[in-house]
């Protein structure tokens, strides 16, 4: 908090009726101006070169010494000087042991020699030097630094002076304090900029620098964080057989620390997709290790996917995020009795139980079901696809899947659901950064997401461009990121 000069320093209030001192009345309402001066910056360099030039031209004195107190040390820095032959900037003094000025820090008491020569304290620099006076400067009664004042002449500081320069030190002091607050949180704010750029140059590299190869697909993600940093991630991660795993994730809260959790999760993933045999197991051996590292309160929401080229099959597992978005082109949905003129193979068990390894299939004649795992499952057919009931007539569905909470909440089992995707059909994975971009009250929502992939020159960047243009300006409150596959 920013301290407050004396409001008492008044120089008419404090002038006696004395003849005597009339003749320096202009210089000393000089010096209330330049007290004025010199709290009107919150510049360190510039308050201490005022205070030296504003009082060495007001009373004529042949040296002006500005010290400050090291934070963290007991010694002086000389900051400001003028008429100083002896010393320069960055001089030091040890408080209590060199000078007037280490005597004045120790003490906080003003010292006055009105002849120098008779000064235990007094340590010669200007031969011309006759009188000096040493004032502490302080806030709360923390020291702040000594200002010192020479002159040539002896006995040169009448007492009123000497209670005026009281004064202005005051106002010196509270602006030194300010200035230095002011710095320290201008580097403190710095650094943490710098930082932040740094993780956030770090965590960009950690994101797919390219998009793969991928035969009869085309992918592309992009990720903007909302700060410096974000808990967003998405990646594409090859696998044995010509396969790719694809994955969006999103840590709960923002900046640094949802990045640190972000990174660790990836690292993990990325060290068991190669070895799993399918999403659901992935997501399962995850939570179990996040549920055992990660600080409480803490979770990550996640869509993990495999893909499957040669059968052109997409397998993928939900740990509580938002469902993956299918679009496929009206002509093939009025021509086929599937999405894309494939089959659509859903993980729907009709118990409670659930297996993570299961492979379901939907028969193109019939509609049967077959199974590798022995619990019953029951395909809903609708108009015109091999859905369940959450299909939409506008070339559109959901991907949901039954079973899978957060990670790092609790334990928990993810069941699959698997589609296989024809020609010109699309999946969309992305975080609620772009579905709850918010302005005026309304949200992005998922009418709008559909609407812009049901667009065939879509990409990443004109969906989160779109998303910016709906915000108004308003900037993005959340990360936003997602991921497009599309089939050719």
């Amino acid at each position: 908090m920013a301290a407050s000069p004396r409001p008492d320093f008044d120089i008419s209030a404090q002038l006696p009726p004395d003849p005597t001192v009339s003749l320096r009345l202009a210089e000393l309402i000089r010096l209330q101006k330049s007290a004025q001066r010199i709290t009107s910056t919150l510049n360190l360099d510039e308050i201490v070169d005022r205070v030296v030039d504003e009082v060495s031209s007001s009373l004529g004195c042949v040296e002006i010494n500005l010290y400050l107190l090291e934070p963290g040390q007991n010694e002086l820095v000389l900051k400001g000087v003028r008429g100083c032959t002896m010393f320069e900037k960055g001089h030091r003094l040890k408080v209590g042991r060199q000078g007037m000025s280490g005597h004045v820090a120790a003490t906080r008491k003003m010292h006055y020699a009105p002849d120098v020569r008779l000064d235990p304290y007094y340590i010669a620099c200007e031969p011309a030097t006759r009188s000096e006076v040493a004032i502490p400067l302080e806030v709360d009664g923390e020291l702040v630094g000594v200002f010192t004042a020479s002159h040539p002449e002896l006995d040169a500081f009448c007492e009123t002076q000497l209670r005026l320069l009281q004064g202005l030190c005051s106002h010196v002091a509270v602006a030194v304090q300010n200035a230095r607050r002011f710095q320290n949180e201008q580097q403190r704010r710095q650094q943490m900029t710098r930082e932040a750029e740094e993780a956030r140059a770090i965590q960009q590299a950690l994101l797919p620098r390219i998009s793969p190869v991928i035969p009869g697909f085309s992918v592309s993600g992009l990720s903007i964080p909302a700060g410096a940093v974000g808990g967003d991630w998405y990646d594409f991660i090859p696998l044995p057989n010509g396969r790719w795993g694809l994955v969006l994730a999103d840590v709960s809260g923002k900046g640094t620390a949802a990045a640190l959790l972000m990174s660790a999760t990836r690292a993990i993933v990325r060290s068991l997709a190669p070895l799993s045999s399918g999403p659901a197991e992935v997501l399962g051996r995850l939570n179990t290790m996040l549920l055992q590292d990660f600080p409480d309160g803490r979770f990550v929401t996640m869509v993990y996917a495999e893909l499957d080229p040669q059968k052109r099959t997409l397998r993928l597992a939900n740990a509580g995020h938002l469902p993956p978005l299918l679009v496929w082109s009206a002509d093939i949905q009025e021509s086929a009795d599937c999405v894309g003129g494939q089959k659509v193979i859903l993980g729907e068990p009709t118990s409670s139980t659930s297996h993570p390894e299961r492979n379901i299939v939907v028969g193109e004649a019939d509609g049967d079901v077959e199974s590798k795992d022995p619990y019953p499952f029951k395909v809903p057919r609708a108009k015109n696809a091999a859905f369940s009931q959450d299909v939409e007539p506008s070339g559109y569905r959901w991907l949901q899947t039954e079973q899978g909470l957060p990670l790092g909440v609790a334990a928990s089992k993810f069941s699959e659901t698997e589609v296989e995707l024809g020609a010109n059909s699309r999946v969309a994975f992305y975080s609620d950064g772009i579905t709850e971009a918010e302005f005026d009250g309304e949200e992005y929502g998922q009418k709008r997401l559909a609407a812009q992939l049901s667009s065939p020159s879509v990409t990443p960047e004109s969906l989160i461009s779109d998303v910016r243009n709906f915000v108004n300006g308003a900037g993005l409150r959340d990360d936003a990121t997602v991921i497009l596959l599309s089939s050719r």
